[in-house]
């Protein structure tokens, strides 16, 4: 669909924009049929792999909007579940019913299910028998084992003590239930993520924190410490351990995790799993570090912060009604009206500054994505606890990083937490004009490494923080500098050769179009090209580009950009694109090629770079033709 052109056929008959927009679930009667048919014994392999697959189609189609499924959710889990924990149904059908329910849980999400299954305290013996049963080598039936821990995680909130459940048997049921949890923590796929938080929510209850918290943790790091010294334990062992560890952390109160977080912080950095060539354990460490450094800031949003407004829509419609427009805080000198200086009257933790150090200079630094987008959310979380000085003194660090010498991952991290610190207010409008220009940078970073390019990563991120910057800073401070950012998404958006940066400038342009109405033809240049339309890199070019060149704002920066950047460029379609954009606005400023561009072309034939002295022969011939034809 994206390289269709059009005209042709296979554009017009493929549905997409709003056209796919699903309106309800209107399904419901087929998938109630699929659900009852699970009560009949006679239903052969083949059959159910049918069913199945029909399940799997219908609701792989709501994956985009998952809402629509909320009304009837309640329903299908109630009846899935009498059939799974039902003996007198065929054990085939009752995986069947678990393998429904984890698809459930795949397309709303497990937060949105937990709510789905019932949590009475009779239902605890009976969840933990069938999980009892189940193999944790065997992988054939893994939903079942998913879709019973996840009921576990609601049944172990009972505010009950667990010791009232257990009757006759030997081993207390908490115990049971921790080591039923500790067996699957190592098992790879989904059924590990869904122990983790299971052994998270049980670890955290009231009767089981004081007294076995510690001893799970320290388990925890005594088997990651034997593993650096004698390795022993598997990949999956190591991030399930991890897994926990970081939940258990997210869940837990502060006062109950402010030792242990003091006392395993220097263990789990000797660690040195930061280090490691695995991608997850990095990723990992990162997470529980941050969350560590959480704990031991106390749970408060910084007075300083900017607010563009009350976090109360009474307020806000009242303030629109009186014509009050004075919602925010900040004035223009970047000082909070509001800040008493409280925020700055607590001392800082050790750990929390090494955590910091680790998440600037190692974390955001990564050369995987997954572990600089963990340490850009942390950095947020983190700074909006800490007082304005050391916010400030983040900001500063990470502007220095937007340098000629270093790696691309350090750009992209760098451009990641200034978008995750605007996006929570956490810099002021002082620093918008120490932050515009590495934006600029960031909007055209495009660097040689060996036969390919790198900065496509960086592109995607600019926009993330010119999506971000609308969305947190009052209109009338954003103003003078909406023009210079339009400019720069609108080159992105049409001539960048990613088309994920492409679509990225073009939802950022739209977030600023519509959050602030000044932005010169934003109305037409939307609905020119909208978020799939830039999809078409040709069509970006030669229709689009001369198109927006038509306003008088936007001509000069195109034509330079397409002269400076995209008529050498090491790609040679771009090159040849470039050159014949450049001839379709030779009519718009006639005086301005004759002058500066036909001569720029021309000098590049000189050129000993052979994509330098390629572009400039496209370029000269095509302007030249059209000179001649139309002038």
């Amino acid at each position: 669909l994206i390289d269709c052109m059009e005209g042709d056929t296979i554009c017009e008959e493929i549905p997409y924009g709003l056209g796919c927009a699903l309106e309800a679930f209107k399904e419901y009667d087929e998938i109630t049929g699929l659900i009852k048919q699970l009560k009949n014994d006679n239903l052969d392999e083949a059959i159910l792999e049918d069913s199945l697959d029909r399940f799997v189609f219908i609701i792989d189609m709501y994956q985009e909007q998952p809402q629509l499924l909320d009304k009837y959710l309640p329903d299908f889990f109630r009846s899935l579940l009498d059939i799974g924990i039902n003996d007198d149904i065929a054990e085939t059908n009752r995986f069947q019913a678990f393998r429904y329910m984890s698809y459930f849980t795949k397309t709303r999400g497990y937060k949105n299910v937990l709510k789905l299954f019932p949590h009475e305290v009779s239902d605890l013996p009976l969840a933990l028998d069938l999980l009892s049963k189940q193999d944790p080598k065997s992988t054939k039936n893994w939903e079942t084992t998913y879709s019973l821990f996840i009921w576990l995680s609601v049944i172990v909130l009972i505010p009950f003590e667990m010791s009232r459940f257990d009757g006759s048997s030997k081993q207390p049921i908490s115990e049971r239930l921790i080591n039923i949890g500790l067996r699957y923590l190592s098992t790879p796929g989904k059924t590990q993520d869904a122990a983790a938080y299971f052994l998270s929510q049980m670890a955290l209850r009231p009767d089981i924190v004081n007294t076995k918290l510690s001893f799970l943790l320290n388990t925890f790091i005594d088997e990651l410490e034997q593993e650096c010294v004698k390795p022993g334990l598997s990949n999956w062992a190591i991030i399930g351990i991890l897994t926990c560890f970081s939940l258990i952390f997210k869940h837990g109160k502060r006062s109950e995790l402010f030792d242990n977080a003091l006392r395993l912080h220097p263990r789990i950095k000797d660690l040195g799993l930061e280090k490691s060539k695995n991608s997850l354990y990095r990723k990992l460490v990162c997470k529980l570090l941050q969350r560590v450094s959480l704990v031991l800031l106390k749970n408060r949003v910084a007075s300083w912060r900017y607010k563009k407004g009350a976090r109360s829509l009474v307020v806000n419609l009242n303030a629109k009604v009186t014509g009050d427009d004075n919602t925010q805080t900040v004035s223009e000198s970047g000082k909070n009206d509001d800040h008493d200086g409280q925020d700055d009257d607590f001392e800082i933790p050790e750990v929390v500054e090494l955590v910091l150090d680790d998440l600037l200079n190692i974390f955001l630094k990564d050369s995987e994505t997954i572990v600089r987008w963990s340490a850009a959310k942390g950095l947020g979380r983190i700074t909006s606890r800490l007082p304005l000085i050391l916010a400030n003194e983040i900001i500063d660090t990470l502007l220095d990083n937007f340098s000629p010498l270093e790696a691309e991952y350090t750009w992209h991290g760098s451009c990641l937490a200034l978008a995750e610190l605007a996006r929570r207010g956490l810099f002021l409008p002082f620093r918008l004009p120490d932050i515009l220009p590495v934006l600029s940078k960031s909007f055209q970073y495009d660097q040689q490494r060996g036969l390919s390019n790198v900065g496509a990563n960086v592109r995607d991120a600019a926009c993330y923080l010119s999506w971000s910057l609308p969305r947190t800073f009052h209109k009338d401070i954003i103003s003078q500098y909406i023009a210079e950012i339009a400019c720069n998404l609108i080159l992105v958006m049409l001539f960048d050769r990613e088309v994920n940066c492409r679509r990225a400038a073009s939802a950022a342009f739209q977030e600023n179009a519509g959050r602030h109405g000044k932005l010169p033809h934003g109305i037409e240049i939307l609905t020119m090209c909208d978020y799939l339309s830039v999809g078409n890199i040709k069509l970006c070019y030669t229709k689009y580009a001369p198109a927006i060149a038509e306003f008088v704002e936007y001509r000069k920066s195109i034509i330079d950009h397409l002269l400076n950047l995209r008529v050498t460029h090491w790609d040679r379609n771009i090159r040849e694109l470039a050159s014949d954009s450049l001839s379709k606005m030779l009519h718009l400023s006639l005086d301005y090629f004759k002058t500066a561009v036909i001569p720029a072309c021309v000098n590049l034939l000189q050129s000993s770079i052979v994509n330098y002295r390629h572009g400039g022969i496209l370029s000269t011939s095509n302007l030249v033709t059209e000179l001649n034809l139309k002038h």
